[in-house]
């Protein structure tokens, strides 16, 4: 049984009379986990009690204090049917209230302020300079302000909050302040994509109604770490970070230092090359002669990739070259290619499929034949000179990926076993790897993707992640 089928069986039983203690307690601690469930429970409870003020219900829960009654048309039967209905409606409401209030009892903040506030359906109670238990808060207009020791968390309504314990607090939508004194070191804010942890600031979060949210570290320094991805980054000041469902984005980076682009507890057995390193090159090129910014604005930081059967003068191919001059080839077990996509403003998606991505590599004789400077389509060893095509005679293909419609941002991984034999067998200390997307768009202006560079500000450029064999002697 799901657990709204459980929540479904429990709630009928509250509301015909027949539920046992031990039913009430399970259907206590649902309410308690569950706001959804809470607006469900209220509305049929209301649905119960406007039933019953026309004589319709035959489900009125029996109440000691109320005797029977039957559906009747005479007025005194119906001003009784109100009576019932109102104490039904109540006793329900009160009993949510209490009920939650006892399963989270322990107070871990306080309600300091209240201004012009209108609260929604909360699972705590809202009264001004109470303490709180555990539980959901929303509020729906005004200003709150709750005390978590030594820390101060601001609602500005509309917001979704739910305290946590007394060093978290979860945002769920809506704007927060945090303001974190001396000894309140650690306090955290989540959000659905990321946690902000507080090393002692004052610092604002936005989460939209998405789960996408704006961290903005008005005074002091705050680590923000990115759930799915393990992505960290430490903001001091007047730094505002963009945290979505794929990473972390620096927005405003005046006043930001990188701590880390991921977590690496594999670190030593791992390697990353990305095309910044060494000898690393990078550059898109273009088939047609017509330059970037004539007739559309080419996005700075980025790689462009892009295939139009019916706009060939567009075709557009990614040159990646990584040096692999560190690397013991014979130790070599697996390998990938991260790619980081995003918003190119070039087209619309909604005119390419899902895209298959094709990445070649470079045969090593024309290994040293090109440069992002100079470099042409006419003039490049991977492309024909007169046509917008791959020239297969000089590259092997090495894997492929697909790119969602719907999604052209985010993290792309490419994982082939393909690139680390490519790897293993190379003899120069370089690589290059070409992509090309063979799927065409259906016509007219369609999406050209993009992919961060190494100049890119926020995201990572493209990266070699290689998994060495364990030394032998470990």
């Amino acid at each position: 049984m799901s657990e709204r089928e459980l929540y479904e069986r429990l709630r009928d039983a509250c509301l015909n009379g027949n539920a046992s203690e031990t039913e009430r307690k399970k259907f206590s601690a649902l309410l308690a986990k569950s706001d959804d469930f809470v607006d469900d429970y209220l509305e049929h409870a209301q649905i119960d009690a406007t039933l019953a003020w026309y004589g319709q219900s035959e489900d009125i829960p029996p109440l000691n204090q109320v005797s029977p009654v039957t559906p009747s048309r005479t007025a005194t039967d119906k001003w009784l049917l109100i009576g019932v209905a109102a104490t039904l409606f109540a006793v329900v409401s009160g009993w949510i209230y209490s009920s939650v209030q006892a399963n989270a009892a322990k107070s871990v903040a306080y309600l300091e302020s209240a201004a012009h506030c209108q609260w929604g359906v909360c699972t705590i109670p809202t009264s001004l300079q109470t303490d709180l238990p555990a539980g959901r808060l929303r509020l729906i207009s005004g200003v709150a302000k709750l005390r978590f020791p030594n820390v101060t968390v601001t609602l500005e309504g509309p917001v979704d909050l739910e305290i946590l314990n007394t060093k978290a607090c979860r945002v769920y939508s809506g704007r927060v302040i945090g303001q974190v004194d001396p000894g309140g070191e650690g306090f955290v804010v989540e959000t659905p994509n990321a946690a902000v942890v507080d090393r002692g600031t004052k610092f604002g979060v936005a989460v939209k109604g998405n789960g996408d949210a704006q961290l903005d570290v008005i005074d002091g320094v705050v680590d923000i770490r990115h759930h799915a991805t393990g992505q960290k980054i430490r903001a001091k000041g007047a730094s505002s970070v963009k945290a979505d469902g794929q990473q972390l984005q620096v927005i405003d980076q005046n006043y930001l230092q990188l701590q880390a682009t991921e977590e690496r507890p594999d670190k030593g057995r791992f390697e990353y090359i990305s095309s910044s390193d060494g000898e690393g090159e990078e550059l898109f090129l273009t088939y047609g002669d017509r330059l970037e910014g004539n007739e559309f604005p080419r996005p700075l930081h980025t790689l462009l990739v892009k295939h139009s059967e019916s706009q060939p003068h567009w075709e557009r191919v990614i040159v990646l070259r990584f040096d692999l001059s560190t690397l013991s080839k014979d130790q070599i077990k697996s390998a990938h290619l991260r790619l980081d996509g995003v918003a190119t403003e070039m087209g619309y998606a909604s005119l390419v499929p899902d895209a298959s991505l094709e990445f070649y590599v470079l045969d090593e004789q024309f290994e040293r034949a090109w440069d992002s400077e100079s470099s042409k389509w006419a003039s490049f060893p991977g492309t024909v000179s007169n046509a917008p095509i791959i020239n297969q005679d000089h590259v092997n293909l090495i894997g492929e990926i697909v790119i969602p419609q719907s999604q052209p941002e985010g993290r792309f991984i490419m994982n082939d076993q393909r690139l680390a034999d490519a790897l293993r067998s190379d003899r120069d200390g370089l690589i290059t790897i070409v992509l090309k997307r063979a799927t065409s768009g259906t016509g007219g202006p369609s999406y050209v993707h993009g992919f961060a560079d190494r100049t890119h500000p926020t995201a990572t450029p493209p990266t070699l992640r290689i998994e060495m064999e364990s030394p032998s002697n470990e």
